[in-house]
Parts: structure tokens; sequence; C-alpha cells
């Protein structure tokens, strides 16, 4: 990297979504780049309580505070109504869920006077109109400016890299329907809107790690044909 998150005296926080590339990413930040972290996992209700639970396993074992926050009563209603109700002509779920996450993760920079936010990968939140980049920026509740950087871009990190880490880390993500190995919602969804779609829509995202390079084309569509016969599964069962 071109620059030492290290040298501003604060911890950077994690936000630990208890999926393979989150994981991945405290392995590199704690072994590989040396920080100090604060981990933040948050629980919109759809978030699995073994997914929780490994990553707890995994923030133990790299000596990382890890702060689960969980959405409260409203918020989980409203979400799952959101999860309940979704179309091919409604925002998706995962917008209330990714507002949550950055208020919760926010919260906790300004606890810590955190300089630093650190995503696994998010390739939504880092596309612009140059292409993706490793580093943007969040406002806090208190209106400070924190950076937030994608590791697995700034690392230039492949598919192999990450699962690599995973075995390193010692810790395995769950196997879920969809392409998600933390969060049930993503299977939820797509169970939902997939025949209207023509298509699962983890193929949007697949396609932007295939475009910058953190997986091939042939793992990618190895996943998909791997997930197909859940997801028709799913559909048969409405």
């Amino acid at each position: 990297m071109t620059f030492d998150l290290a040298a501003t005296g604060r911890p950077a926080v994690l936000a630990l979504s208890g999926g393979k590339d989150s994981l991945a990413t405290l392995f590199w930040a704690r072994k590989e780049l040396d920080l100090p972290l604060v981990a933040v996992l948050y629980d919109n209700g759809f978030i699995p309580e073994e997914t929780i639970a490994r990553a707890q396993e995994a923030c133990s074992r790299m000596d990382v505070t890890l702060q689960v926050a969980r959405a409260d009563a409203g918020e989980r209603a409203a979400f799952a109504l959101d999860v309940k109700n979704v179309t091919t002509d409604s925002a998706t779920p995962c917008v209330r869920c990714a507002k949550g996450i950055k208020n919760a993760i926010a919260a906790v920079c300004d606890a810590h006077d955190a300089h630093w936010m650190l995503t696994g990968t998010n390739y939504f939140a880092h596309w612009g109109s140059q292409g993706p980049s490793s580093v943007h920026r969040i406002k806090t509740q208190s209106d400070r400016v924190v950076q937030v950087m994608h590791v697995p871009f700034a690392l230039r990190a492949r598919r192999e890299d990450t699962l690599a880490a995973l075995d390193a880390l010692g810790v395995s993500p769950l196997h879920m329907v969809g392409l998600s190995s933390n969060c049930r919602v993503p299977g939820l969804v797509q169970a939902r809107i997939a025949d209207t779609l023509g298509h699962v829509p983890e193929q949007e995202d697949l396609a932007l790690e295939v475009l910058v390079g953190h997986r091939t084309r042939s793992s990618a569509l190895h996943d998909l044909t791997a997930h197909a016969p859940a997801h028709a599964q799913l559909l048969a069962i409405g």
C-alpha cells in the first residue's frame, strides 16, 4: 500500500459481515498489515447465529475485539417487510441494511476516533465513473469524514488469495442458498425474483468481480452452476 493506516495511532474499524471476503480482510489486516482493529458485525435479523459465532471465533484468533450491532425491533420488522415484499420494481432490501451498517460502523468510528474503516468485498460501493477505487469517504454522525478502504482492491487480491487467507485463519464461512456466506437475504430475494429477471441477481455481483480481476470468468460460472439446483429447489417450494 502507498499509505500507512497505522500511522494515525488509532485502530481501524473493520466491517466484518462474517462472510468469506470480510474474514479474509480480517486476516490480511492483522497478519499482513499488522493493523490495530475493532471489528463490527451488523445483525439485521437475517444473520444466522452461526455466522456471528464464527466471526467471534476468527476475531479471537486474531486478538481483535468484535462488537455485534443488532438492529432494533422496529428496524428488523421494517427490513423483514422489505424482504417479504421485494419485486423487480422495488429497491433491494440490502439498501436499507447498508444504511444500518454504515450508521453502526460510523458510530464505532466516532467512539474510537478512527480515521479508517476497512471492508471486504462491496463492488457497488467502490465503483465510480472511472471504474473501481480502493478508497472512498463517508461522514459519521458527528459529521467527521472517514476513509473507507476496500481491502481486496487495495491488495489486488484474487479469489485464490481469499481462499488461502481463510485456510490460514482456520475458519470456514457458512454454505448457504445462493452465493452469500453470511446472510439469508440474497437466497430469499433471488428465489422471489429470478424468474422475472431471467437470471439470479448475483450474476451482476459476480460480473463485477470478474471485471476487476478478483476472480476468473470460469470460477464465476462454476459457482452459478453449483448453486443452480438450490435456486431451483427454492423456487419450487415457493
